[in-house]
């Protein structure tokens, strides 16, 4: 879509800039000698072809204008939407547990609550948008709808966090509630889904309550004490999908990510948190420290770089076509100063020789808004995959487009139009 855009913005220049050129070669020398007007009007053919042009430049306009609306829309939402959690000043510190006693680990979190500017400190396999781990899944068996043999058991992915995970993030729980403190020392296990987990194991049910067996059916069975919202897993662009959060500290994991909720500036805090880490056990030294404004700036990279690279092509094209109807209606009445200089002689007023030529110049722009609406709607509908919480026909954009394009070509058809009003018939016919 890119290459198209850009491909289409190189040949609307070429185009506009090499047609008048042309143009000016077919000049009829010897009409212009004896005072005629030596390109024909707008209509005749050559009018006519200067015209089309003009209308289609209009037309390619629009189609860039509406791209890169709907991507910098795209950008916008990727900004705004609800993750799952909350955009909130979050460090996450994510290394090694496997060799640290738990013990050490717990006390990790104790004092990195005790830095300044720490308001809380949660613990998680990983964090969201962090890669790390992102494939873990665990094959689920349901008591209540024991699975097609054939079709094989469902696999789940997971996360382990701590008591206090959920309030750190900012992902809300929609009923029942999170783990408590027994629960993750090793009692009857349990364990939160999310709500396309309860939608798809227990349709038309109340989740809550509800046992799962995790492993397969030789697994351990879990209840159900919470149902989380969904949130983005790898990628702020994936479909939701099943998952499930297991109580941390009832086993060992392999890798820890302390999650730093902050009351500033989350980045501030990554020295003093390593130093911290580091001076407890040189084991829990992160291999990665990262805030969660980071991690969503990554996954939204793509959203960025396309809106700013289609804003740039729109850009290019309004001023093109700016630079043409300016052109090509100052051009028109240079040529037609006689016709407007009779006018006036005959009693036309200036308000009346501006009006005229105002609406030549919006029934160029409409004719052009006619012709691109169709192209820009089935532009933006091969744009679909690169979209974000926009529709592809997104009605708001392509009236902001129009808007903007007639306001440009009003602007440009303004000035050929003052001085149509300001024609001295004596000095043009006399000339």
């Amino acid at each position: 879509m890119i290459a198209f855009t850009l491909g289409t913005t190189i040949l609307t220049t070429l185009l506009f800039g090499i047609a008048p050129s042309l143009m000016a070669t077919r000049a009829d020398v010897g009409s212009i000698i004896k005072g005629g007007s030596g390109l024909t009007g707008l209509g005749r053919p050559g009018g006519r072809f200067k015209h089309a042009l003009v209308v289609a430049q209009i037309a390619v306009s629009l189609v860039l204008l509406c791209a890169a609306g709907v991507l910098v829309r795209s950008f916008v939402q990727t900004q705004r939407a609800d993750l799952g959690f909350a955009r909130a000043p979050v460090l996450t510190a994510w290394g090694s547990s496997g060799d640290v006693p738990r013990a050490t680990a717990m006390q990790a979190v104790r004092d990195l609550e005790a830095l300044p500017g720490v308001s809380s400190v949660a613990v998680a396999i990983r964090a969201p948008l962090s890669l790390s781990g992102g494939g873990m899944a665990q094959p689920v068996y349901l008591p209540h709808a024991p699975a097609d043999a054939a079709a094989g058991l469902p696999s789940v992915k997971f996360n382990a966090v701590s008591t206090n995970y959920f309030a750190v993030m900012g992902t809300r729980l929609l009923k029942g509630r999170g783990f408590n403190e027994l629960e993750q020392q090793g009692s009857t296990p349990v364990i939160v889904v999310n709500e396309c987990f309860a939608a798809q194991f227990f349709p038309g049910q109340d989740a809550i309550d509800g046992v799962v067996r995790l492993g397969g059916p030789n697994g351990t069975d879990h209840r159900v004490v919470g149902i989380a919202q969904n949130a983005v897993i790898n990628g702020i662009d994936q479909a939701p999908e099943p998952y499930v959060y297991l109580p941390y500290w009832r086993e060992s994991f392999g890798e820890i990510t302390f999650l730093i909720a902050a009351s500033g500036d989350a980045a501030l805090l990554a020295a003093p948190a390593r130093e911290t880490l580091r001076r407890l056990d040189s084991r829990l030294e992160p291999r990665r420290l990262i805030t969660m404004r980071e991690y969503i700036d990554h996954s939204a990279r793509g959203y960025q770089t396309t809106a700013l690279l289609a804003s740039a092509l729109g850009v290019i094209g309004l001023m093109l076509t700016a630079l043409g109807v300016y052109g090509v209606i100052a051009y028109q009445m240079m040529k037609r100063s006689r016709e407007l200089a009779v006018r006036v002689a005959i009693g036309a007023t200036p308000s009346q020789m501006m009006a005229m030529m105002m609406g030549e110049g919006f029934r160029v722009v409409l004719s052009g808004l006619a012709l691109g609406i169709p192209f820009a709607l089935l532009t933006t509908r091969q744009m679909a995959s690169l979209l974000f919480g926009v529709k592809p026909w997104d009605t708001p954009t392509v009236l902001a487009s129009c808007s903007v394009l007639i306001v440009v070509v009003g602007a440009a058809v303004l000035i050929p139009a003052l001085r149509a009003a300001r024609v001295y018939p004596s000095a043009v016919l006399r000339g």
